[in-house]
């Protein structure tokens, strides 16, 4: 299914740099395919648009295990629990699919087309899309090494922090 595929891929390129992600041609094309489809079965039917914001969308092993390491390293909780592991809805992994665009530019543009379908004339679908925020700052390696920490206010607010140690006392 979409969501095992989305997380498949997810887990596979966790770590790498946007333009390094990695989708086979067979991926590529089944996951296409797959939001195409959702996207024209939602174009005016609100019934299907309704089918894919009610439908829980379970994570795979992997990709459960990834966000469990995400939100213990983040929450300082040991062990991660039912209400520390997000749920989602089929709304969720399409819009999941629009943050492969290097891996796969037509599969983002397919995804807006699926998303446009999925929220036109539906106000329930509309309100979950509203209230999506950032979650964390990520923190890579790459900033790390120029001394930038990126932070995320209670507000949701992104702010960037130089850190004056590593550029006064040079490489850790």
């Amino acid at each position: 299914d979409l969501g095992t595929l989305i997380d498949n891929l997810s887990s596979k390129n966790r770590g790498r740099k946007a333009r390094e992600l990695v989708m086979a041609n067979e991926e590529q094309h089944l996951v296409v395919v797959l939001v195409r489809l959702i996207g024209n079965l939602c174009f005016r039917c609100r019934f299907n648009q309704d089918l894919v914001r009610l439908t829980e969308i379970p994570m795979s092993l992997n990709h459960q295990n990834d966000v469990n390491d995400v939100v213990t390293s983040t929450t300082k909780t040991t062990i991660p629990t039912e209400e520390t592991t997000p749920k989602r809805n089929g709304l969720h992994v399409i819009l999941s699919c629009t943050s492969f665009a290097y891996g796969c530019f037509t599969l983002r543009e397919w995804a807006l087309v699926a998303i446009r379908n999925i929220l036109e004339d539906n106000d329930e679908n509309q309100d979950i899309v509203s209230r999506l925020e950032a979650q964390q700052a990520l923190d890579t390696p790459e900033l790390q090494k120029m001394g930038i920490k990126v932070d995320l206010d209670k507000r949701g607010k992104v702010n960037i922090v130089h850190d004056e140690i590593k550029k006064e006392g040079g490489d850790v």
